[in-house]
């Protein structure tokens, strides 16, 4: 919280969300999610919240394509948007 007050940006990478420490999700103020299969992820994935539900966000993240990606406002209440890279 402390980091989020001062505008420190940390970017994370990760190929298992289910792995990172829960602080880190409830320290961020925003996530860019890919699309992922593994059921015990999209479930970490869909607790973000935000306006839409756990089982709308992780149907959401499951329907993305290839080349998308679901940007996410964790810290707020705003919309989350789908982004496609090829366009």
């Amino acid at each position: 919280a402390m980091g989020r007050s001062s505008g420190l940006t940390i970017t994370t990478l990760t190929q298992r969300p289910s792995h990172l420490p829960l602080i880190i999700y409830s320290s961020a103020s925003h996530a860019f999610i890919g699309r992922t299969r593994e059921s015990v992820d999209v479930k970490r994935l869909g607790e973000l919240g935000g306006r839409e539900s756990a089982r709308e966000l992780s149907a959401r993240i499951n329907s993305l394509g290839r080349h998308e990606f679901l940007w996410l406002p964790v810290a707020t209440d705003g919309d989350p948007e789908t982004v496609n890279l090829k366009e």
